[in-house]
Protein backbone atom coordinates (compact mmCIF):
# COMPACT_ATOMS: atom_id res chain seq x y z
CA UNK A 1 0.00 0.00 0.00
CA UNK A 2 1.40 3.54 -0.98
CA UNK A 3 0.44 6.38 0.79
CA UNK A 4 1.37 9.82 -1.50
CA UNK A 5 1.92 12.99 1.10
CA UNK A 6 3.46 16.24 0.25
CA UNK A 7 6.72 15.01 -1.61
CA UNK A 8 6.92 11.55 0.41
CA UNK A 9 5.80 8.45 -0.05
CA UNK A 10 4.80 6.43 2.57
CA UNK A 11 6.01 2.63 1.29
CA UNK A 12 5.43 -0.71 3.36
CA UNK A 13 8.11 -3.40 3.93
CA UNK A 14 6.49 -5.71 0.90
CA UNK A 15 6.14 -2.44 -1.32
CA UNK A 16 9.93 -2.48 -1.08
CA UNK A 17 10.46 -6.04 -0.99
CA UNK A 18 8.53 -6.30 -4.48
CA UNK A 19 10.04 -3.12 -5.87
CA UNK A 20 13.71 -4.14 -5.51
CA UNK A 21 12.97 -8.12 -5.99
CA UNK A 22 14.35 -9.42 -2.83
CA UNK A 23 12.44 -11.08 0.30
CA UNK A 24 10.45 -8.90 2.58
CA UNK A 25 12.57 -10.90 5.75
CA UNK A 26 15.86 -9.31 3.87
CA UNK A 27 14.35 -5.70 3.78
CA UNK A 28 13.43 -6.42 7.20
CA UNK A 29 16.50 -7.36 8.27
CA UNK A 30 18.02 -4.60 7.15
CA UNK A 31 15.88 -2.12 7.95
CA UNK A 32 15.58 -2.65 11.33
CA UNK A 33 18.87 -3.21 12.24
CA UNK A 34 20.66 -0.44 10.53
CA UNK A 35 18.00 2.20 11.46
CA UNK A 36 20.91 4.84 12.25
CA UNK A 37 22.32 4.82 8.82
CA UNK A 38 18.83 5.67 7.38
CA UNK A 39 18.46 8.41 5.91
CA UNK A 40 15.21 9.67 6.39
CA UNK A 41 12.48 8.92 9.78
CA UNK A 42 11.55 5.21 10.03
CA UNK A 43 8.56 4.81 12.45
CA UNK A 44 8.93 1.61 13.34
CA UNK A 45 5.72 1.02 14.88
CA UNK A 46 3.70 0.98 12.01
CA UNK A 47 6.74 -0.61 9.83
CA UNK A 48 6.54 2.06 7.13
CA UNK A 49 9.37 4.15 5.65
CA UNK A 50 9.26 7.33 5.26
CA UNK A 51 11.22 8.04 1.93
CA UNK A 52 11.06 8.86 -1.76
CA UNK A 53 11.28 6.20 -4.21
CA UNK A 54 14.43 7.94 -5.48
CA UNK A 55 16.10 7.46 -1.98
CA UNK A 56 14.62 4.30 -1.80
CA UNK A 57 16.13 2.13 -4.77
CA UNK A 58 19.53 4.79 -4.48
CA UNK A 59 20.20 3.14 -0.92
CA UNK A 60 19.06 -0.29 -1.44
CA UNK A 61 21.44 -0.37 -4.83
CA UNK A 62 24.35 0.79 -2.98
CA UNK A 63 24.24 -2.46 -1.01
CA UNK A 64 26.63 -4.61 -2.88
CA UNK A 65 27.83 -7.04 -2.47
CA UNK A 66 24.20 -8.71 -2.15
CA UNK A 67 24.75 -10.56 0.74
CA UNK A 68 24.73 -7.83 3.07
CA UNK A 69 21.04 -8.07 3.17
CA UNK A 70 21.43 -11.24 5.04
CA UNK A 71 21.44 -11.97 8.92
CA UNK A 72 24.27 -12.38 10.17
CA UNK A 73 25.24 -16.02 11.11
CA UNK A 74 24.64 -17.19 14.79
CA UNK A 75 27.79 -18.69 16.65
CA UNK A 76 25.28 -21.44 18.44
CA UNK A 77 28.38 -22.76 20.61
CA UNK A 78 31.55 -22.20 22.14
CA UNK A 79 34.12 -20.05 20.03
CA UNK A 80 35.07 -20.69 16.29
CA UNK A 81 38.14 -21.75 15.70
CA UNK A 82 41.08 -18.99 14.71
CA UNK A 83 39.07 -16.56 16.98
CA UNK A 84 40.24 -14.82 20.05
Amino acid sequence: MMVQGHERILYTVSDISSMLGISDSAVRMHVFRKTAFLPEPLRIGTKRLVWTREQLEAHFRSLTPPQRLLPPQKNWGGRQRGTL
